[in-house]
């Protein structure tokens, strides 16, 4: 089986690397000196202070059409969805395409897409870019993935064989699981890269933890139908397994990069606008971010 991974941020090169393990895969990026870089070099994981190579082959996205793939994962940030939508239209329309972007913002693209089976995903592995062709692993979990439309009897022979460490979980509603993983984006990223604290002080913190459950509330009434706060357990639990880790959106921030604030809050603001449903915390960190990525951006 042949898979294609578009993107050479820390989730293309973490997924081309593990799937190589058990697949031919095909590491597509932006440019092509990252490309010819990691043919050359391979990838370099860093996990728990220690070092390790993994020989991929890459190519420049503009080769995607000339590819045969039985599978495309896409892992470019949702804001980057629009601008690769050409190289997209160039895959056979019978290659199931999975993306991995965070958020939902990008589900009304995917609607146009004229491809017999789209899937989209989660992700809840902890990887950060450290450079061309390197990224750091701060903790190894799952993928969740879900039929967003069509269908393809290719994913259950490749869910069938995919690593064992590095495993997929099927469900059965795409929106139910996306919200899971957006409560939780919704409320730690944006909190954490106001604050600049560790997931876990969000939690630990006497102070932090009412705006938690604050920004929450606000997410369940724009999405879920009557009480839901149960549902937070599953942010505390993220919380605690990610403890010591900063946020994506913290990192971005930190290292001057644009976040996907669009992608997470908003979405929610905008069909809290759609609901007439009052959502000030989360208006405010919207505000917040967008205010200081210009500054950055300065």
């Amino acid at each position: 089986m042949k898979i294609g991974v578009i993107g050479g941020g820390a989730i293309g090169m973490l997924y081309a690397t593990r799937l190589s393990e058990e697949f031919s895969v095909m590491l597509f990026t932006r440019t092509r000196q990252q490309a010819e870089a990691i043919s050359r070099d391979g990838v370099t994981e860093i996990a728990e202070g220690q070092e390790r190579n993994i020989r991929i082959e890459a190519r420049p996205i503009e080769e995607l059409g000339s590819s045969e793939l039985d599978i495309v994962f896409v892992a470019v940030k949702q804001y980057h969805l629009a601008n690769i939508l050409s190289q997209l239209n160039q895959i056979e329309r019978r290659t199931p395409l999975v993306f991995l972007q965070n958020g939902m913002g990008h589900l009304s693209l995917l609607h146009d897409l004229s491809f017999s089976a789209i899937y989209v995903s989660t992700v809840e592995h902890g990887v950060q870019r450290v450079g061309e062709t390197a990224f750091r692993l701060s903790g190894l979990n799952r993928t969740n993935i879900a039929l967003f439309k069509g269908g393809s009897p290719i994913l259950p022979v490749f869910l069938q064989k995919v690593p064992p460490h590095f495993p997929f979980i099927y469900k059965e509603n795409a929106r139910d699981m996306l919200l899971e993983k957006m409560a939780a984006n919704a409320v730690i990223n944006p909190l954490t890269a106001i604050l600049r604290i560790p997931n876990g002080e969000l939690i630990s913190n006497r102070s932090f933890f009412p705006l938690a459950q604050q920004a929450f509330r606000e997410f369940e009434a724009v999405f879920y139908e009557g009480e839901r706060m149960e549902a937070f357990e599953a942010v505390i639990e993220i919380c605690k397994k990610t403890a010591a880790n900063r946020s994506s959106m913290l990192k971005d921030m930190e290292e001057g990069r644009p976040t996907e604030i669009e992608a997470i809050l908003g979405y929610v603001l905008e069909e809290a606008v759609k609901k007439e449903i009052n959502t000030p915390l989360l208006h405010s960190l919207y505000l917040m971010i967008n205010g200081l990525q210009a500054e950055i951006e300065r």
